[in-house]
């Protein structure tokens, strides 16, 4: 049973922080909100609706800019994914048991910089309408792209250049919005150049390790994985996958209970959509400068598979690759740097690492 439970690791990316209910309400007792969350914004502060990629989908989102005439530098943030798959709201709230708003914080730390920064509800999450369990990294890159042209547009406000910030998988929606509604400029975080089935294999495979999960083990999880890695590759369409996979787990001794659960899992239109997706070509076909961020502790997008790579595709002279050594996939200072740890971290975004940006976008692009 564990062999098979453990193919769900790769798409579950909090899943296991249930067990450590106990120990995050102990610590909510004595800290009730993040030290970097906006008390006072001092700055312009907007709720905004626009239409997503689909013309029945309407994003909800907030607008934050300084105060004045501009013109300014804006920003649209681009969220990753969360547990199976689910996408994130404006905020990138990661949830009661970390505690953390990722994008809350960041937009907030940009806009006292002198940025305009839109945030967004993904479709289907929050205030946004649209259905997210049946989109792919196309349709969010559409409505990455949407939210661009409108703050170009739409808006209301003076801008000067305008960029992309995604994170984690955020960082390849990014670039495909990037050639939908075009920017001057791009900033990656965490934005792995693997492949979905790479992906799908190193991440589970670390998280096997984390978890101390035998060799033995391990070597049946990959054998597994690689086969339902082929079974999505032959089929004509994700439903075919999923009973497939199925069929292969029920062979394999699975019980029918978690053999359907991973063949819902490993058949999402996620997977399926972006299983050998040449990242690398994508990154490398823009010519604007981009900004391409790593943490050296992260356990999901690892800095040494990606970095190299990354760098080789990065074509603009200004185009620049950074390891931050000591942070963690949210850009936290970490000591361990797995998902168990964000909790325990009171910061939310690492400061260092905004000053950083914001240097890099004022010396190279305005």
């Amino acid at each position: 049973m564990k062999k098979i439970k453990v193919l769900l690791i790769g798409v579950v990316m909090m899943g296991f922080l249930s067990g450590c209910v106990e120990k995050v309400e102990k610590f909510f007792i004595s800290l009730e909100e993040r030290p970097q969350e906006p008390k006072e914004r001092n700055y312009m502060v907007k709720q905004v609706n626009f239409q997503g990629g689909d013309k029945n989908v309407i994003l909800a989102g907030e607008l934050t800019y300084p105060k004045g005439k501009g013109p300014f530098p804006s920003l649209v943030l681009v969220t990753g994914y969360g547990e199976q798959y689910k996408p994130f709201d404006r905020d990138y709230d990661l949830g009661e048991l970390v505690g953390h708003k990722t994008y809350l914080v960041l937009s907030d730390l940009l806009t006292k910089r002198g940025y305009a920064v839109l945030r967004y509800d993904n479709r289907g999450i929050r205030e946004s309408t649209g259905d997210w369990s049946e989109a792919t990294d196309t349709i969010f890159a559409s409505d990455a792209a949407s939210a661009m042209k409108w703050l170009k547009n739409d808006s209301g406000i003076n801008i000067s250049k305008s960029g992309y910030i995604g994170h984690s998988q955020g960082g390849i929606k990014a670039p495909m919005a990037g050639k939908i509604e075009a920017v001057d400029f791009m900033i990656l975080l965490a934005g792995g150049v693997e492949s979905t089935a790479e992906i799908i294999l190193s991440q589970s495979l670390q998280r096997a390790k984390d978890l101390k999960i035998s060799q033995t083990d391990q070597k049946v999880m990959v054998t597994q994985l690689e086969s339902i890695i082929s079974i999505i590759r032959k089929s004509k369409d994700r439903h075919q996958a999923r009973k497939e996979i199925k069929q292969y787990l029920l062979k394999q001794g699975t019980s029918e209970q978690e053999a359907e659960i991973v063949a819902q899992e490993y058949s999402k239109p996620v997977d399926f959509e972006s299983l050998d997706r040449d990242w690398e070509s994508i990154i490398k076909s823009f010519k604007i400068p981009i900004l391409s961020l790593y943490g050296g502790k992260d356990k999901l997008v690892v800095a040494e598979k990606n970095i190299e790579r990354n760098k080789a595709v990065l074509t603009n002279p200004k185009s620049k690759l950074k390891l931050f050594p000591n942070m963690n996939h949210m850009f936290q200072p970490a000591k361990r740097g797995g998902v168990d740890e964000y909790w325990e971290i009171e910061t939310t975004f690492d400061e260092s690492v905004v000053d950083y940006i914001d240097a890099w976008i004022k010396e190279t692009v305005l």
